[in-house]
Formats: C-alpha cells, structure tokens, sequence
C-alpha cells in the first residue's frame, strides 16, 4: 500500500457507499401503506418492492464481479452509482406499481456494485489482519444506523411532505453525495493501488476452492439469516402478537439496532482478547443458545419485554460477529478483491432471502418460528464452520507426510 494513501480517510469516504442499500430497503418502510393506497394496487405487490430489492443486491453481486475484470474497479463504481441515482428518481416518479418493481431491481444492482467495491477497496487498502477488522466492523456498525435512523426520516418526510415520493428523492440527493466522494476521493485510488503489485485478474475458481474462505462465509451467511428473518417476522410479532402501534415497533426495531452497532464497536477489542475464530465460535454459540430458549418458551412467560432482550442478545451478538466474518473471509485475498467480496456477498443474500423467504410463505409468523431459525442456521453454520476447519487441517497435514 503506498504511505501517502490515507485509508482512514478513504474508509470514510466509503460510509455513504455501503448505507445506500440499507437505506434503500428500510427508509421506504413506514410508506408501505401509502403506496399501497397512491398506486391502487395490493400490499403483496407492494412486499415485492422489497423483496425483489434484497433478491437483487444479492445476486447482482456475481455480475459486479466479472464487471470489474472488463471494465475496471472506477468504471464500474461510478456506473452503479449512475444506476442507483437514475432508478431511484425513477422510483419517485412512476404512478404503476409494475414499473416500481422493476427499477427497484436496478437499484439494487447499483447498490450492490457501491457494496461489493467499497469492500474490495479495504481490503487492499489495509495491509495487517487487525486493521482490516477494525474497518469492516466500522463499516459494518454504520450499515446498523440504517434501520436505527431510516425508518424515523422515512417517516418524518412523510409526515412533512405528505408523500412517499419524497423519500426516494431524499436516496437520490444522498446518492449525490456518493458520487461527489467518488470524484474526490476513490476514483483516485485505482492507480495508486494498481502501482502496488502485478497480478492477475483473480478467477472466481480460486474464491470456490478456498476453504478458509467458505469457513467464514458459511458464518456470515448465517448472520445475514438471522437477521433478514427477523426483519421479516419482526412487524407479524411485535405488531401482530404484542400489539404495538407504527411508532412503538419502530423503538423496538431501533433498539435492537443499535445493540447491533454496540456489538460492531466492540468487536475488535474482543478479538484482540480471544482472537478471531474464538470470538466467532462464541458469538455463534451465544446466537444458537438464545434461538433455542425464545423457540421453546412456554407461553405463560412469552412476554414483549423478555423477547426484546433476547432479540438484543441476538443482535449484540451479530453485531461482533458480522463484519469479523467479513474480514476472515476476505483475509487471502489482498489483491483483486472485487470477487471475493461479490462471491461472498451473493451467497450471504441468497442463502438469507430463500430461507427467510420460506420462514415466511411457511405462514409460521411467530416468535417460535423466529426462534427455531435462529437455532437452526446458527448451529448449522458452526457445525459447517468446524468441518470446513477439519478437512482444511487434514489436507495440509497429509500434504506435509508426503513431502
């Protein structure tokens, strides 16, 4: 890395990068019911704006990655962030709910290319295991602040401006910014990156094949899963079961929130005490064992202060985990780290919307049904996690008895 680059200033730079897709898919939630009403349409066309926005930030991160080998890490930075301007204006000014549909799938794309490159450009930025924790921690317990803070402005430009059209042109103003910061700062960084090393484009061959990678990616995905589930079932308990008006779940969701961004702030000063894996297989542990207790509950003591506090255990617990995934699974990769981070990426979405997707049509909408998933996942995932561990320990040692 050249000494004259200062990565903390790039990291930065790249906060408002990796919010947009946050942003995208939770400042629109409180305007779901006045779109439903504006287009005339039914509140399941309505949910497929937001599911076909998760399914697309996850598959589109595959195509993001093969992009960059053609057309370059700034070329294809500054079209996705062209695409997420220009599909979300398209978004406020559509009257069919079909065409909503569609450029939402757009803006995903463009949102998922900021996401899987501004990941990339830390991992080449930074040079040593512990400062690249310390920035995908960082980076992760900013996306934290969106389900914090994006309800609250959705709503609050709703019930200034009286249309929910406001907040997509409030998306596109930030995606402004994105682009400014792109022009300031990152698109000076290809070059400089570029004069540190000669390689070849990496081939998403040598991504599959790495078990430490998967040994990670396996955990990610599983904590990407817990929390997509959550956000899916969140509004038929806390609202549904417990009663909660718009305002009082939003407290909820946000409270839950920001445990996650405490557990991000923590993280790596856990590590440094325990080391990587051990944390993992902690935070892992912590996450199942609370699964299993909300799962089989009686309930006589299914309460909405007692789920809370296990839901804020859950997210504490994510919240560490989430962003020292990241950096594990990226840790091979120094150089071309465009498709690492998009095959991570796509697998971490993909696996997360088809369950959390299934927990849902399954029309179990309960806390037990939150809490069998969270188990299940969790325990899979560390199971997985330590056979990845044991074939990876075997293949090195029978590679060292044949030498």
């Amino acid at each position: 890395m050249k000494k004259d680059i200062n990565y903390k200033s790039i990291i930065f730079a790249l906060i408002p990068l990796v919010l947009m897709g946050p942003l995208a898919m939770d400042m629109y939630l409180p305007a779901l019911s006045s779109i439903k009403t504006s287009m005339n349409t039914t509140g399941d066309l309505v949910q497929w704006t937001l599911s076909i926005f998760v399914f697309g930030f996850g598959f589109c991160q595959l195509i993001v990655g093969a992009v960059v080998g053609y057309l370059g890490r700034n070329k294809t930075l500054f079209i996705a962030l062209l695409l997420y301007l220009t599909a979300t204006l398209s978004c406020a000014m559509t009257d069919n709910i079909y065409v909503l549909i569609l450029f939402r799938f757009i803006q995903a794309l463009g949102a998922c290319g900021c996401m899987v490159l501004s990941m990339a450009i830390v991992r080449e930025l930074v040079n040593t295991e512990k400062d690249s924790t310390k920035a995908y921690t960082f980076l992760s317990g900013c996306t934290a602040l969106a389900p914090i803070l994006a309800p609250i402005f959705g709503a609050l430009i709703l019930e200034l401006l009286l249309s929910w059209r406001f907040i997509f042109y409030f998306l596109g103003m930030f995606s402004l910014l994105g682009l400014l910061l792109f022009g300031l700062k990152i698109s000076k960084l290809e070059k400089a990156l570029k004069s540190d090393h000669s390689i070849a484009p990496l081939k998403y061959s040598l991504v599959i094949n790495n078990l430490d990678f998967w040994s990670y990616a396996v955990l990610g995905a599983a904590g990407m899963t817990c929390l997509f589930t959550f956000f899916s079932l969140s509004p038929f308990i806390l609202v549904e079961r417990y009663n909660l008006i718009p305002k009082e779940f939003s407290i909820a969701f946000g409270l839950c929130a920001f445990i996650f961004l405490i557990g991000s702030i923590l993280g790596p000063k856990i590590v440094e005490k325990l080391k990587l894996d051990s944390t993992l297989a902690l935070s892992f542990l912590t996450i199942a064992t609370t699964g299993l207790l909300m799962a089989f509950m009686p309930l006589n003591y299914q309460t909405l202060r007692l789920f809370i506090i296990l839901m804020m255990i859950v997210n504490f617990w994510l919240g560490i985990s989430f962003g020292l995934c990241m950096a594990g699974a990226m840790k091979h990769f120094k150089y071309n780290a465009d498709k690492a981070a998009s095959v991570y990426g796509f697998q971490q979405f993909i696996i997360a919307f088809s369950i959390g997707t299934l927990v849902v049509l399954s029309g179990f909408k309960t806390q037990a049904a939150l809490g069998i998933t969270i188990f299940c996942v969790s325990f899979t995932a560390l199971t997985l996690n330590f056979l990845i561990k044991n074939i990876k320990s075997n293949r090195g040692l029978s590679y060292a008895v044949s030498n």
